[in-house]
C-alpha cells in the first residue's frame, strides 16, 4: 500500500454500537466504581449544597439531610413515572378499537374502512402492499 494513499473509510456503524463496545472494554480494564466515583460525588454534592447552603451544619447532619433530599428526588421521579405510565395506559384503553375491514364497502387504495364508522369516514392510511415497487 502506498504510504500516501488514504485508507478506505470504515463502514458506517452506529454510535450506540461503538459506545457499547467502548464501555465493555473500559469496564474490563477498570473498576466501574472508580470510573463513576467523580460523577456520584458531584451528584451527591448538589444535595449537600441544597441541604446546607450556608455551610453551618456538621458534616454528619449535612450528609443525613442530603440523603433525604436524594431520596425525595428519586421518589418524585417515581411518582412522575407512575403518572406517565398510567396516562399512557388510559390512552391505550380508551383508543383501543379493533380495526376490521368492512367487506361490504369498497375502499380507496391506501385507506382502510372500519366497521361501525358512519358515512365516508376512514381510519388512517397505509402504504399498499406493493407501494415500494416502482411502476405498480
Amino acid at each position: 500500500m502506498d504510504p500516501f494513499e488514504h485508507p478506505s473509510p470504515p463502514p458506517k456503524v452506529s454510535h450506540a454500537l461503538r459506545g457499547r463496545l467502548g464501555a465493555h472494554v473500559a469496564h474490563s480494564r477498570n473498576d466501574p466504581q472508580d470510573m463513576t466515583k467523580a460523577a456520584r460525588q458531584a451528584f451527591m454534592s448538589t444535595f449537600e449544597r441544597q441541604a446546607d447552603p450556608d455551610c453551618t451544619l456538621t458534616e454528619d447532619e449535612r450528609v443525613r439531610r442530603a440523603m433525604h433530599l436524594r431520596k425525595a428526588h428519586f421518589t418524585r421521579m417515581a411518582i412522575r413515572s407512575a403518572e406517565t405510565r398510567a396516562t399512557w395506559a388510559n390512552r391505550r384503553r380508551s383508543t383501543s378499537e379493533v380495526i376490521v375491514p368492512d367487506p361490504l364497502q369498497p375502499t380507496e387504495p391506501g385507506t382502510l374502512r372500519v366497521s361501525g364508522l358512519t358515512g365516508d369516514e376512514t381510519r388512517g392510511s397505509f402504504p399498499g402492499p406493493l407501494s415500494h415497487v416502482s411502476g405498480s
